[in-house]
């Protein structure tokens, strides 16, 4: 079987955690050596998709069969916070499970606002589960820019960090419930609620 070209977004994680002094744009010289937990997450991701077999056609599949192949490899590092691909892949199950018993079902839309965290990437998960679409959000938007595209995307629910860089996310997202008819809840990533259907 031949593996594609791993893509930049890959290529950056490699030079982040390499050994590589010379690098342009972020991504390494074809002269550097990445550290060992880099190569184990190249490999486990390729592994994932190009088999022998049938590969997985969809990204929780794919979720999955990592964690299959590799439960205990270091998946993702979050603020000093480590992840394997089995934790992933019970942390996506567990919150898929709770969007469900919120009412989400397939073909409804979420929306996601925060940091680079691994909350964002577990929901993301967890809705590729259930068959929900993610509509991704930055922190540069402000009222107009999200509120423009949660009506465009008549998204159900919305999970966003409270704050950041001091301006309150929560807030301003409870306040536009009124006059976004789709839009029923807000939640925080970093919130009680959230804490619970992350851990049932």
């Amino acid at each position: 079987t031949r593996l594609a070209a791993p893509s930049g977004a890959v290529l950056r994680e490699l030079a982040a955690h390499s050994d590589c002094t010379q690098a342009r744009d972020g991504v390494p010289s074809l002269g550097c050596a990445p550290h060992e937990s880099s190569t184990h997450l190249l490999r486990a991701m390729t592994e994932a998709i190009h088999t022998t077999d049938s590969p997985p056609a969809l990204l929780h599949a794919v979720l999955h069969h990592a964690a299959t192949l590799h439960p205990e490899v270091v998946a993702y590092i979050d603020a000093g916070r480590r992840f394997s691909f089995a934790d992933m892949e019970a942390a996506s199950r567990r919150l898929a499970s709770a969007l469900l018993q919120r009412g989400l079902v397939r073909g409804d839309r979420i929306a996601l606002l925060s940091h680079n965290q691994v909350e964002w990437l577990q929901l993301f998960f967890a809705a590729t589960r259930i068959g929900v679409a993610v509509v991704a959000l930055s922190p540069r938007y402000r009222e107009a820019e999200i509120a423009f595209m949660l009506d465009d995307s008549q998204s159900k629910a919305v999970f966003a960090t409270r704050e950041i860089d001091g301006f309150d996310f929560q807030a301003m997202l409870e306040g536009l419930i009124p006059a976004l008819p789709a839009l029923r809840e807000v939640l925080t990533i970093d919130g009680e609620v959230f804490a619970a259907m992350a851990a049932s």
